[in-house]
């Protein structure tokens, strides 16, 4: 998993531990809601853009780490919802 091991919401003893297991350490930013001027889920989610086309259009998707799970799940974010990018070079 691609989690840091430091730096997400702990709300109880059964929050699985987070690791990075591939050099990443993603932590926690939230997303930003442009049409409310709102941050949410700055310690419990982590949200980043892909490059991957959602449907037809401009959107694409975003991956969504939660702190609770390991598991990482794809969303079809609206428009005026902001995540954080991670550069990768080729």
């Amino acid at each position: 998993v691609l989690k840091s091991v430091t730096g997400w919401a702990v709300y109880s003893l059964a929050t699985i531990n987070n690791y990075d297991s591939y050099g990443f350490a993603a932590l926690p930013g939230g997303t930003y809601n442009s049409s409310t001027i709102n941050f949410y889920y700055s310690t419990t989610k982590g949200y980043w853009w892909t490059s991957t086309p959602s449907g037809t259009g401009t959107n694409v998707y975003q991956m969504m780490l939660n702190f609770s799970s390991n598991a990482i799940s794809p969303m079809n974010p609206a428009t005026f919802m902001a995540s954080s990018l991670r550069c990768i070079i080729d």
